[in-house]
């Protein structure tokens, strides 16, 4: 799957903009918002094994069919998930 540079700004933005929104629903309900160290460490190993992982830039690859998503800040939350189920 090959984006052109729009259309990833675009997805990329969308998922920043859910992320925000999922997070401040969270919060507003008075539920943790950042993962617990055991969690983000496990979404830290399950992101490794996957082939959409960048391991230069931590980041999850669209062109191979993940979000794009710089995964620090994703794992930390307690909101977010993998859109392809990898954690």
């Amino acid at each position: 799957m090959n984006f052109p540079a729009g259309r990833k700004v675009a997805r990329l933005t969308a998922n920043a903009a859910g992320a925000v929104v999922r997070s401040a629903v969270q919060v507003a309900r008075g539920r943790p918002l950042l993962a617990t160290e055991d969690e983000k460490a496990r979404r830290v190993v399950a992101c490794r094994a996957c082939d959409c992982w960048i391991a230069a830039t931590d980041r999850c690859s669209i062109e191979r069919g993940g979000c794009g998503c710089w995964l620090p800040a994703k794992r930390a939350l307690t909101v977010e998930r993998c859109p392809r189920g990898v954690w």
